[in-house]
């Protein structure tokens, strides 16, 4: 049995979930999904629920998840508080990982995983890294399948734009991360820099502008300029609705977002440019581990 706790926004469960199925494959058990963290008065909802996943995934009732959660952090205190044992270096991960326990407080670092033969696998924490599951890639595209696709007719004739052209999904994060220092926003010399790098690749490039809501359009509008063909994808669409979307461009300007990180994971477009900032998170020692290989990087720094 391996016991999921979820939390925050879709990018964020997406990688919780894929630690959590990597797992999976080697153990053949069921994952079990502690969600209370999410809805109820939480700022972010379960949205896993739209795709395909697996069969051995099961959302049990409220009271077994409210065990799993109160079980996990008893021990992560005992373990961490009264212990001393770190939840951001490796030796403090193997350390929980001999009791069955995957979690630590550094979401972009990888750690080499131990397996681990107890009966019950707990997992908490972010594992924002592909190389925590690039042995089943195959098999998480599979999973992260939407189960019904998005049918509203906006919505399709943007997606007809978006594979009609030379398109360029270009994601400016805002929302939240107004609030954070940690997670800087990606500043226009960022997307100035990144879109004249794509240029000078792709031929007749279209850069499709995502963004959190309709009111960080405006924004991005009237305060961002953009040199290249430019439009903005303002459509009142869901949070999935704008995922499907992005993922269906054939090139990549991310931000430092799981949300768009993961569209261009999934994307499924041959020879895709993927641009992403560097650094990903302020004042983090680890960020290499987030990005794949094949992307390239801009440096936010010495565009300042």
């Amino acid at each position: 049995m391996i016991v999921l706790k979820l939390t925050d926004g879709l990018g964020n469960q997406m990688f919780q979930y894929a630690f959590a199925r990597a797992l999976q494959q080697r153990r053949n058990d069921k994952i079990y999904l502690d969600i209370t963290k999410l809805g109820y008065g939480h700022i972010r909802s379960y949205s896993l629920d739209q795709f395909v996943l697996n069969e051995q995934v099961i959302v049990p009732i409220p009271l077994f998840q409210w065990v799993f959660r109160v079980y996990t952090k008893i021990i992560r205190l005992f373990l961490n508080r009264i212990l001393g044992i770190s939840l951001v270096t490796q030796e403090g991960f193997d350390r929980f990982t001999k009791i069955g326990y995957y979690t630590t407080n550094e979401p972009i670092r990888f750690y080499k995983c131990e397996e681990c033969s107890m009966p019950i696998l707990f997992v908490r924490g972010f594992f924002q890294s592909d190389k925590y599951f690039d042995f089943i890639e195959d098999t998480i595209r599979e999973d992260f399948r939407f189960k019904i696709e998005p049918n509203k007719k906006s919505l399709l004739e943007m997606k007809n734009k978006i594979k009609s052209t030379n398109s360029v999904c270009l994601h400016i994060r805002r929302g939240d991360y107004t609030k954070y220092k940690r997670f800087q926003i990606c500043n226009e010399a960022y997307y100035r820099e990144a879109m004249s790098y794509i240029s000078k690749k792709v031929e007749n490039p279209v850069f499709y502008v995502f963004s959190n809501t309709h009111e960080d359009i405006v924004w991005i509008k009237q305060n961002y300029t953009f040199q290249k063909e430019v439009e903005f994808v303002d459509l009142s669409n869901t949070e999935l609705e704008d995922f499907y979307l992005m993922k269906e461009c054939k090139h990549f300007v991310i931000s430092n977002s799981t949300f768009s990180w993961w569209a261009a994971y999934l994307s499924s477009s041959k020879d895709k440019i993927v641009v992403a900032p560097y650094p990903w998170i302020r004042g983090d020692e680890y960020q290499e581990d987030i990005y794949r290989k094949d992307w390239h990087k801009i440096n936010v720094d010495d565009l300042q």
